[in-house]
């Protein structure tokens, strides 16, 4: 973790802003490039706000305000970030499931990870598609969560 300058006060949480230039095919950004800045919980290491904007309106923030679009996830804010790998056997009906819909929720992937869904774990389900991970009919699949800190 790197050091901070600044000692938050009460309510308030440690984080990083990081600012950067993208390249697009989105044809809300006219010349194929814009500025992103985020916001990085420090605890969680989550995203907390993802701001986009044209790089003209990112000039005129700078010294005023501009239009922007951006996703904001409160609800990581402030939680310890967890993971684990676990070993889950793939069903036949999962194998069965054609390339396109892979990504999709479909009842046979609910199945398959619903008693591993518990507590507050979320699988990372493209993993069982992923041949880095997989032996045979099992994959190493990595939950995730995010809990509250105790004091």
């Amino acid at each position: 973790m790197r050091e901070h300058t600044l000692a938050p006060k009460k309510h308030q949480l440690r984080g990083y802003v990081r600012i950067g230039k993208f390249s697009t095919n989105d044809d809300r950004y006219p010349t194929g490039q814009g500025f992103s800045i985020i916001i990085i919980d420090e605890l969680s290491g989550a995203h907390i706000c993802d701001v986009t904007m044209t790089i003209e309106a990112f000039g005129t923030a700078i010294n005023s305000q501009a239009d922007c679009v951006f996703e904001l996830r409160p609800q990581f804010a402030g939680k310890r970030h967890e993971h684990k790998t676990e070993v889950v056997t793939i069903s036949s009906a999962v194998e069965k499931i054609g390339y396109g819909k892979r990504r999709d929720a479909h009842p046979a992937i609910d199945k398959l990870f619903a008693a591993y869904e518990i507590d507050g774990w979320k699988a990372r389900r493209e993993d069982i598609w992923n041949n880095h991970r997989r032996k045979g009919n099992t994959a190493e699949v990595t939950f995730d969560r995010y809990v509250e800190v105790q004091p």
